[in-house]
């Protein structure tokens, strides 16, 4: 029988210490498909302002994976969160060089179907 491997903080995050993901105890965390396309010309500020300053996440949006377009114009970011109003903040810091498309992502459906 496989083992949950879970970290409990004092402020009530977990993170799950085999790397899928990180959620916050007693919410619900949906997670979203974060697609970013890079403004005409912009892609090399994009990676300045991420390399000066990071995602610049607000408390409660959580990072968890991203994937590259083979060309690099636009980005895939997998994102969860319990509170979707946090994506305005965070997108808020970015709108002058990044388009945003923000998907809510549902649950697979069962095999068989």
């Amino acid at each position: 029988m496989a083992r949950c491997k879970l970290a409990v903080f004092s402020d009530g995050w977990g993170c799950d210490l085999e790397g899928r993901g990180i959620k916050q105890l007693g919410l619900i965390m949906k997670r979203y498909m974060v697609i970013e396309t890079f403004a005409s010309g912009c892609k090399e500020k994009v990676y300045q302002r991420f390399h000066a300053q990071g995602r610049m996440l607000p408390d409660g949006l959580t990072y968890i994976d991203s994937w590259l377009e083979k060309d690099g114009n636009r980005c895939f970011q997998l994102m969860q969160t319990s509170d979707e109003s946090s994506f305005t903040t965070w997108t808020d810091q970015w709108k002058d060089l990044v388009h945003f498309e923000i998907v809510e992502l549902g649950e697979k459906p069962p095999k068989g179907r």
